[in-house]
């Protein structure tokens, strides 16, 4: 038969030619998650047949091998997606899911040590329409989140399998939402900016330094919403006024970077290049985080039934990006894979 797809995401029943269902989408979801958690794909080949022969063969590296500082029940989860045998891989995405939330969940007086180590956890959800995110979306996130705490530079010195707790005090006469999307954590770990609002209903970016208990006002950042931090910690990118802006946190007035009219999240990726949802209901755009052309990268599919592109998070080879589409399911979004300078995209996880 004919092979169709993106080979880094194909799973060995359908580079064989075989018939594929579902479990085939939960290989590539594996695959999804080792990147997110090593930073490393997990069959490498300088040739289309050599990254064929990898995946049909090849049993992927430790993930605790490439980042000593991941969780050990993540890594038993991916090596269960990433089984050879359909009949030997996790059975469906109900199944990931109820695994995902155990990993996630505080580790109990009965836990085995084994479980315990390495089972921190930072959750991020996305909002979307005023709807419950679906379980699709949580779980990625999750895993994007965990991702994203243990590869963070400066962590070789903590405790393996620590949690972050934070009790987060509004800034005098001002308060907080509980919005995921009022918050962002700095990619090196140091640092929460936080929108919080005054009594006037006016929302501005704060920095809050996990080191001690002080908040610091970003000025210039009224009526800011959605903030997203650049790769190095010195930036961060937020939406306001219909614009999407940027600031220092060192110091200085924010900077326009293009226009975002009705904004559904961003995410800034290592190539220096932000990837947006401009609008609620549209494509997905890039743009150079020091402003310039807007390119759209991905739109929705007619023929699928997608009304709109949303919340688009870079993995950490900086050309890949998670984000979620909406079909025509209330309150369901389905997950895909994109790149920078690619249409195409391939869907991991569905809520269906």
């Amino acid at each position: 038969g004919t092979i169709v797809g993106t080979f880094q995401y194909m799973s060995p029943e359908q580079l064989d030619g075989k018939e594929s269902d579902a479990r085939s989408d939960l290989w590539a979801l594996g695959c999804v998650l080792y990147e997110m958690a090593t930073g490393k794909r997990p069959f490498q080949g300088t040739t289309q047949a050599s990254l064929i022969s990898a995946i049909m063969r090849d049993t992927p590296p430790a993930m605790t091998v490439l980042n000593p500082m991941g969780s050990p029940v993540l890594e038993r989860l991916v090596g269960a997606l990433l089984a050879k045998d359909p009949d030997e891989r996790i059975q469906t995405a109900h199944d990931a899911r109820l695994q995902l939330q155990w990993a996630a969940e505080p580790a109990s007086s009965s836990t085995s040590s084994a479980a315990m180590v390495g089972s921190g956890t930072l959750r991020r959800t996305r909002p979307g329409g005023g709807a419950a995110i679906a379980w699709g979306v949580a779980a990625v996130s999750f895993a994007a989140a965990v991702a994203t705490w243990f590869m963070a530079p400066g962590r070789g010195d903590k405790e393996a399998g620590g949690r972050l707790r934070l009790t987060i005090q509004a800034p005098p006469g001002n308060t907080v939402s509980g919005a995921s999307t009022s918050f962002a954590l700095s990619p090196d770990g140091r640092t929460l900016a936080v929108v919080a609002t005054d009594a006037d209903g006016t929302g501005r970016l704060w920095l809050r330094h996990l080191g001690d208990l002080t908040t610091r006002r970003l000025d210039g950042t009224e009526h800011a919403d959605q903030p997203f931090w650049s790769p190095d910690s010195r930036w961060i990118a937020f939406f306001a006024e219909g614009k999407l802006k940027k600031v220092a946190i060192a110091g200085g007035m924010p900077e326009t970077i293009c226009d975002a009219p009705d904004p559904r999240g961003g995410t800034w990726g290592t190539r220096d290049v932000i990837v947006f949802a401009p609008i609620a209901a549209g494509p997905l755009f890039s743009v150079a985080a020091d402003g310039g052309a807007v390119t759209e990268l991905v739109r929705p599919d007619s023929t699928r039934q997608e009304t709109a592109l949303r919340f688009p998070e870079f993995l950490p080879d900086g050309r890949q990006f998670l984000f979620v589409s909406l079909p025509d399911r209330k309150g369901e979004y389905d997950v895909h894979v994109g790149q920078i300078g690619s249409h195409e995209r391939r869907q991991v996880l569905s809520a269906a």
